[in-house]
This record gives structure tokens, C-alpha cells and sequence, in this order.
């Protein structure tokens, strides 16, 4: 494990101040009860969450389950290093799990992979890559992203704001997050197998989305801004903007997408290329069957 440094070591006072204090708004205090919400503030490109999970004998890891906070703070990767608990390195000696994985709000959520994960040792350690910028500020739906802590017996949990130097969180505050675990079945891989990692690739299919047009950030803008939105099936999405006098300024999305977390960019100007005026427009979205609007300003 990396040595401390003093941007991680100022990066962890504020997370678990912030985790006691969502641990006093009465979300329960028990052994095993989900009790706040970890919080990490500023959160840059490189700030990772992560635990330490067992995976039993005769067992491969299927899944994993965690409590989350906001669904729709969606975190870029989930990450594995697979083995024994000897220490985390940097993150890019770990295996890529998932890309682009949200959850519920203020629930667990479990992301199931399409094939079983021998993890050639006692267990893994699974990374949550936090978006950067998207520091959680409150609990619930567009309260960011932030996973929620087990009082007293929660995954033993560490955090890193560079991707290489982690600190340890207090057992008090560790994550509620927890493998799905299955027997190994005749012919297939076993946890204590040479070859580490996935049997197959995995798959975000049981992370449960919901067709919507989720945020506009940042808003206003200027001089560009994405539109993030979830399809809960493969479906036929447009995406245009009009102005306040119901004029079409410019279409971003004319065609089949996947199901799934999808972020797209206005950068402020119309189907010609010239910018746009300072002023209120309005985003469209059409998927499928249903339509979204939201808006969004642009100040020059």
C-alpha cells in the first residue's frame, strides 16, 4: 500500500466527519445496519472507494452488492484485484469489473456478472471509481455519488484520491458492500484457480435502469454541457433542442441506443455550427414511446 499523502490524508477527515454526521441522521445505528452514507469531498478523476471481500471456499464471486446513494451519480468503473489481502496497489494493476454503473437511490443494488469470477485466492478487492466533481452533498436522489457504511462489521474499506496512495477507513464506517457468491459448478473454474479474473465478461444486465432523462450539468453552461439519460431497453432515442419560441436549434441523437447509462454533449451550437444566443432552451428527448424535456441556459 501506498504511502500517505497529505492531500489522501485531508481527502479521509472529511469523509468520515461527513459519514458521521449522515450516521446521526437516524439511519440506524445497529450492528449491520446501513447507518449514513461515505461521503468524499473534493472528489478528483483519480478517487476510488474499495473493500476487501472473502470469497469461500468452493465458491467463485457471481455479483456484487452494495448500498447506494444517488441514481444519478453514475460511477465510471468498478475495478477487482484479485488474491489475498495483502495490500492494494495502484489502480491500474486491477481488472476492469464494469463501465458506466448506476444504481438505486437510498437502496442496494447488485450488479450481476454474465460468468462466474474465479478469484484465484481468499477473495478481492473491488474499487468503485467516483465520478469526478460529483461529490455526494446529501442523501438520496441528486444528493451524489456515495456508498452507504455498515455500523460495526461493514466491509474493511479504503479510499484514495490518486489512485495509488490509499488510506484505511475506520471498521466503524466500512462499506455495505458484500459478493454474490455461487458453487462452482463441474468443468468450470474454481477460486483457487491459476487463472484469475473473469471466466467470461461481465455484464451490467441486472443493474436495473429506468427510461428517463436524468441531468443537465452544469446548468446554465457555457460553453458546453452534458445530457446524461438511462434507457431501460434498446430503444429509438432523439434528442433535440429548441428554443423558447419552439424553434429547432439543434439535434444530438437521431437513432437505436442501448440499454443502459448514456451521456451526450451540447457545446452551445446550432445544426450550422454557429453559437447559439445567451438565452433559455429547451432539451427533447423521444425514447421509444415516452418524451422528456428539460431546460437548460446558456450565458455568455
Amino acid at each position: 500500500m501506498g504511502t500517505k499523502s497529505v492531500l489522501v490524508q485531508f481527502a479521509l477527515a472529511f469523509l468520515i466527519s461527513q459519514a458521521a454526521t449522515a450516521g446521526s441522521s437516524g439511519a440506524g445505528s445497529e450492528p449491520g445496519r446501513v447507518a449514513g452514507i461515505l461521503r468524499l469531498n473534493p472528489v478528483t478523476a483519480n478517487s476510488y472507494l474499495a473493500a476487501w471481500v472473502s470469497v469461500p471456499d468452493g465458491t467463485n464471486l457471481t455479483g456484487i452488492r452494495w448500498y447506494n446513494n444517488d441514481e444519478l451519480a453514475v460511477f465510471p468503473e468498478v475495478l477487482a484485484l484479485y488474491g489475498s489481502e495483502v495490500g492494494l496497489a495502484d489502480v491500474g494493476d486491477c481488472t476492469l469489473l464494469a463501465e458506466n454503473v448506476a444504481g438505486v437511490s437510498s437502496g442496494w443494488t447488485e450488479l450481476a456478472f454474465s460468468q462466474p469470477i474465479a478469484c484465484g485466492g481468499d477473495g478481492a478487492y473491488l474499487l468503485f471509481r467516483l465520478p469526478e466533481g460529483n461529490a455526494a452533498i446529501a442523501d438520496g436522489v441528486g444528493g451524489g455519488a456515495g456508498i452507504g457504511y455498515l455500523s460495526g462489521n461493514g466491509a474493511r474499506s479504503w479510499v484514495t484520491v490518486d489512485g495509488a496512495n490509499w488510506v484505511g477507513i475506520d471498521r466503524a464506517c466500512g462499506l455495505a458492500l458484500e459478493p454474490v457468491v455461487a458453487g462452482t459448478e463441474p468443468g468450470t473454474a474454481g477460486k483457487n484457480s491459476a487463472n484469475r479474473g473473469p471466466v467470461g465478461a461481465p455484464s451490467t444486465e441486472s443493474v436495473r435502469f429506468e427510461t428517463a432523462l436524468r441531468s443537465i450539468a452544469p446548468n446554465p453552461f457555457n460553453p458546453d454541457t452534458e445530457i446524461q439519460f438511462t434507457l431501460s431497453e434498446q430503444a429509438r432515442v432523439s434528442i433535440v433542442i429548441y428554443d423558447v419560441s419552439g424553434r429547432r436549434v439543434a439535434s444530438l441523437v437521431d437513432g437505436p441506443m442501448e440499454q443502459g447509462v448514456h451521456v451526450v454533449k451540447w457545446d452551445g451550437h446550432d445544426d450550422s455550427g454557429r453559437g447559439a444566443a445567451s438565452g433559455v432552451y429547451f432539451v427533447n428527448m423521444v425514447a421509444g414511446s415516452r418524451a422528456f424535456s428539460k431546460r437548460v441556459s446558456l450565458v455568455k
